[in-house]
């Protein structure tokens, strides 16, 4: 056991020595748009949308969205639209 402590602090080695640096990658530019839409968010032009555990809704294009709360075991799935923006022009059938 003596002797191995003799060898280990005869020759110290670093870990930089030991282990090579990977050299640095291409630096990568953040783009402008996100990659992924947060169902807290919803997409674009949708009023009522869902991941399979958190439903959101909203009641014009500029409001800020209403949602549920998630369930302890849920698996999201991807988001989807249920119901779009209405059409300009179209109405609802409620009003004359």
């Amino acid at each position: 056991m003596l002797a191995l402590a003799v060898i280990l602090t005869a020759s110290p080695a670093r870990a930089d020595e030991l282990l090579p640096v990977p050299p640095d990658g291409p630096a990568q530019t953040q783009s402008a748009a996100p990659t992924e839409t947060s169902v807290h968010t919803g997409p674009p032009q949708c009023l009522h949308w869902t991941d399979g555990c958190i439903s959101c809704t909203r009641n014009d294009i500029a409001d800020k969205p209403v949602c549920s709360n998630i369930g302890p075991a849920c698996q999201p799935a991807e988001i989807r639209c249920i119901q779009g923006e209405p059409s300009p022009g179209k109405t609802d059938g409620k009003t004359p």
